[in-house]
């Protein structure tokens, strides 16, 4: 066992593996580790929401859709926002607030940040759909860390229509 207490190293506080070539070194999450989705072109409505949304799983968040406004009468425009999107609500508001929560049974929590991150899906014509950057860079940056996983959002938990097809056919079986 004395091979266990063996080492080479002149400074006992260093951390196990340090060097700064390794790829396999685990590193804290950087803003930089979550960019916006290309920008690309689409034939129909789900299969861009589908695309970006399997872009945001591949680095740890994900999109909800946002509001959508009409551009003309056969066009559409939607806004896609990071789901920790809105505002983060008031846990500790004064006691004669109206708007402080009440004491409750069960302890809920919120994942908001007021994060604005964002980019809109544009109709170009009837069947074409293309993603575009909004222009102000607060909407390209995101204010929080990574998830740990993409599966920390229930958006990337939910089955696809092919899944949830099998399970009714096999629920069907017996």
């Amino acid at each position: 066992m004395s091979w266990l207490y063996d080492s080479d190293d002149s400074n006992p506080d260093a951390p196990f593996d340090s060097d700064p070539d390794d790829d396999d070194a685990i590193s804290e999450p950087d803003l930089d580790d979550m960019p916006l989705p290309p920008e690309n072109f689409y034939a129909t409505e789900k299969e861009m929401f589908d695309d970006i949304q399997v872009w945001s799983a591949l680095h740890h968040y994900a999109f909800r859709k946002g509001r959508s406004k009409p551009i003309s009468k056969d066009r559409k425009k939607l806004l896609y926002q990071c789901d920790r999107a809105g505002p983060v609500p008031a846990a500790n508001r004064q006691q004669d607030d109206p708007r402080r929560p009440h004491d409750r049974i069960r302890n809920t929590s919120s994942k908001k940040t007021g994060c604005e991150f964002s980019v809109s899906g544009v109709q170009v014509d009837q069947h074409h759909w293309e993603i575009r950057y909004r222009p102000d860079a607060k909407h390209s940056l995101h204010n929080h860390p990574p998830s740990s996983s993409a599966f920390a959002h229930s958006s990337h938990r939910q089955l696809t229509q092919a899944q949830v097809q099998k399970a009714k056919e096999l629920h069907n079986i017996g």
